[in-house]
């Protein structure tokens, strides 16, 4: 009866040996995940700002050649109206 005992404390402690070695692990995993997530989400942040600031720049510049092109659209024209005027008139 005795080496059964011992048997069964034997075969328990094992179990829990290799439970908590499981366990062990599957905190140390769990800890990087955090930290890589933490350092992700910091990351993601620097570039919705660089990317809200870098959009802002193009945005300026679209504006920018968008009355260029409609000052010139304009000239066009006027230089059109004028060749139109001349050829009538000649």
């Amino acid at each position: 009866m005795s080496w059964d005992i011992i048997s069964d404390a034997i075969t328990l402690i094992g179990c829990v040996i290799a439970l908590g070695t499981v366990l062990y692990k599957l905190s140390v995993v769990l800890t990087k995940l955090d930290i890589s997530v933490t350092h992700l989400t910091e990351r993601i942040g620097t570039f919705e700002k660089e990317a809200d600031s870098e959009h802002r720049r193009l945005e300026n510049k679209i504006d920018d050649n968008s009355d260029t092109l409609s000052n010139h659209e304009t000239r066009i024209h006027d230089l059109e109206r004028e060749r139109s005027f001349y050829n009538e008139n000649s």
